[in-house]
């Protein structure tokens, strides 16, 4: 089964306590990409995840 890769914009505490978790939680789903302008928090979060810096590099990816 292919997972739907995910993209979240931000990754605030929202992102953090909620969409993160909810989205790791589920079979399939799978989070692939964060926009995140400054640092590299996402990555301490979730591993694997590629870091870019704005919504138009987001949306060059391959997530669905």
């Amino acid at each position: 089964m292919n997972r739907i890769k995910v993209g979240l914009v931000g990754f605030g505490t929202v992102a953090k306590v909620f969409h993160g978790p909810l989205i790791s939680a589920q079979p399939t789903m799978q989070s692939t990409h964060v926009v995140e302008r400054y640092g590299d928090t996402a990555r301490e979060h979730y591993r694997g995840v590629e870091i870019v810096r704005s919504l138009e590099e987001l949306l060059k990816t391959e997530v669905d």
